[in-house]
């Protein structure tokens, strides 16, 4: 009698969960549907990607449902939420994090750099072995992008060179916090020179056209600065404290920079972790 009992309490319960479930992504659909502005007929197709993701992934569809609003309030269509919401839980179960981080991550490489929807499996990609090739986590990762989205894509500097910039960074122990400071003053120095750098650069034979990250490119330029003897001292003299430091540990690290995001390139759409899921 009381195995009897507490089987069917154990039935009972389940049910509760399951209508819980059910009435929590019927919430995230009606969500969905106000921030996409579809159709019943576009929202049911969603739904239907949902469950597919869900089932195929493993992951609860409540979740995945508000990643795909997430998609849908940074402006994707319906069409293209539903072509990146298998990417962007990808993203979150190979990192080990909430859908809403990936979810805002991938969307963060769309729009800062001009990407197009078709281009999240590379996002993706790349986020991943940064994150499993270097001391990155992808919280560090979103915090250190969010420092550099107004002036990487203004330099022409890739999203995937973008990561391997923090990356090899994060190798050397600094904080993410402090990566994006220093990346964004760089670039910004970069951008308009100082005559103390300027003074610097020509002690070491090189000059400002030398130095033109838009149509250089940041990897060139810090294989040229090593090679010429530009160092820590050149850095602090020439440049702002911030600027300096982060262009101190990338001159070390310059030829790292370059092979780590060739490395990148290399394996994007090939990692086995991120495309066995």
């Amino acid at each position: 009698c009381k195995m009897f009992i507490r089987d069917s309490w154990g039935m009972y319960r389940n049910i509760l969960e399951t209508v819980e479930v059910v009435k929590k992504f019927e919430e995230e659909l009606k969500n969905l549907q106000a921030v996409t502005q579809s159709t019943n007929a576009e929202l049911g197709s969603m739904s239907n990607t949902i469950k597919a993701v869900g089932k195929g992934l493993g992951v609860e569809i409540t979740e995945i449902a508000k990643g795909m609003v997430k998609l849908g309030q940074a402006g994707l269509t319906v069409a293209e939420a539903s072509g990146a919401i298998k990417d962007v839980v990808t993203l979150a179960v190979a990192t080990m994090t909430d859908i809403d981080v990936a979810s805002d991550l991938v969307t963060t490489g769309m729009r800062a750099w001009g990407l197009q929807a078709t281009d999240t499996a590379h996002i993706v990609d790349v986020l991943s072995n940064t994150v499993n090739n270097s001391k990155v986590t992808i919280n560090g990762l979103s915090t250190a992008l969010q420092y550099l989205t107004g002036v990487a894509p203004q330099v022409n500097m890739s999203f995937q060179e973008t990561s391997a910039v923090i990356g090899v960074l994060a190798n050397q122990g600094i904080k993410m916090s402090k990566i994006g400071t220093g990346l964004r003053s760089l670039l910004g120095e970069l951008l308009k020179p100082s005559k103390k750098f300027k003074d610097e650069l020509h002690k070491v034979g090189l000059t400002l056209e030398d130095m033109d990250v838009k149509t250089r490119g940041i990897i060139p330029i810090l294989e040229d600065l090593a090679k010429s003897g530009f160092d820590a001292t050149s850095a602090f003299k020439g440049m702002g404290r911030r600027s300096a430091s982060a262009i101190s540990a990338l001159i070390k690290n310059g030829k790292s920079v370059g092979e780590f995001s060739e490395s990148l390139g290399k394996i994007c759409g090939n990692n086995p972790r991120i495309h066995s899921l």
